[in-house]
């Protein structure tokens, strides 16, 4: 069983999550420029088991897309080519489905 990866993907950063490996649980790992984002993941998770990763995806509350939208998704492209083993999911609304449970 291996665990997911959370990111917060930014124009100039990116949040770093990981699980525990029963995917209970996610903790902020580090942020690294999201230029090095891809060497970042190389170094740590090239040899880990990955179950998922999770990418925020930024929309409006109306979900018409943001500026950073776009950077999320180009950025989610670049991981899945990269990596293509991995299971990537896009998700949005987080905070607010969070207060609806």
């Amino acid at each position: 069983m291996g665990i997911c990866i959370g990111l917060d993907i930014g124009t100039a950063r990116t949040g770093i999550a990981e699980s525990d490996p029963s995917s209970t649980f996610a903790f902020p790992m580090r942020c690294v420029r999201t230029d090095d984002l891809l060497d970042d993941l190389r170094s740590h998770y090239q040899n880990e088991a990955i179950d998922g990763l999770v990418i925020g995806l930024p929309k409006r509350l109306n979900g018409e897309p943001t500026h950073g939208t776009g950077i999320a998704q180009s950025v989610a492209v670049t991981i899945q080519k990269a990596f293509p083993s991995w299971t990537i999911h896009s998700v949005s609304y987080t905070h607010l489905r969070a207060h609806e449970t």
